[in-house]
């Protein structure tokens, strides 16, 4: 009875010390927030000061900009570099260049790796037609049965978007419905027939390009 009356107090004083410590760590985890969200006024940054968060003016060394209440239209300030899982994705705030599994960027986007895009597959039939949108790349079109009528964006609205078909029967048609596609300084093309064919377009803000 006796060593069980001292084991019930100390699991007990076990209990109360595991509670403590999860008040004390939100508590902690409070102040931490507060600190850094409400503590914060216009116009400056979240820096890293001896191991903590601090907001400070723009001019420091900074990674965060915003009205510090919600991350609604969340405005981020690199001054120099920013990386993240040792060069799976890296910002270089300096020359505006973006790397992917490259930490040392030498274009805009430096892509060290494969690239995979969307592919879409589309059987035309006398009755329908495909939209091309914000989603697509390369469309596999099925020719087979009627020509496949493919309905290509304004190109003002998507200026440098680059689209690619490619016709995988030999009968019939591509037909980009009235909409034309620059194949030189003098030409224009809205269908393609014949045996299987592949184009590539691009929109240069005003009208599609035929690349290749």
């Amino acid at each position: 009875m006796y060593y069980g009356k001292h084991k019930t107090q100390d699991t007990r004083h076990k209990t109360q010390d595991t509670r403590h410590k999860t008040q004390a760590f939100s508590l902690l985890f409070f102040l931490f927030f507060y600190c850094t969200v409400n503590g914060q006024t216009d116009g400056q940054v979240l820096t890293l000061v001896q191991g903590g968060a601090s907001w400070a003016d723009a001019s420091g060394d900074g990674i965060y900009s915003g009205n510090g209440t919600t991350p609604t239209d969340l405005e981020v300030t690199v001054l120099d570099s920013l990386e993240f899982d040792d060069g799976t994705l890296f910002i270089d705030a300096v020359d505006h260049r973006i790397g992917i599994n490259e930490d040392d960027p030498t274009s805009t986007l430096h892509t060290n790796g494969s690239v995979a895009y969307a592919v879409d597959n589309f059987t035309a039939t006398s009755t329908n037609s495909y939209d091309m949108g914000d989603d697509n790349y390369l469309l596999l079109a099925n020719t087979a049965n009627s020509d496949a009528v493919i309905n290509l964006p304004a190109a003002s609205t998507c200026e440098g978007r680059v689209y690619q078909f490619i016709k995988t029967d030999v009968n019939n048609s591509l037909d980009f419905n009235n909409t034309t596609i620059r194949t030189s300084p003098t030409a224009t093309q809205t269908i393609w027939s014949g045996p299987s064919r592949q184009l590539k377009v691009i929109s240069t803000g005003t009208e599609w390009y035929l690349l290749f």
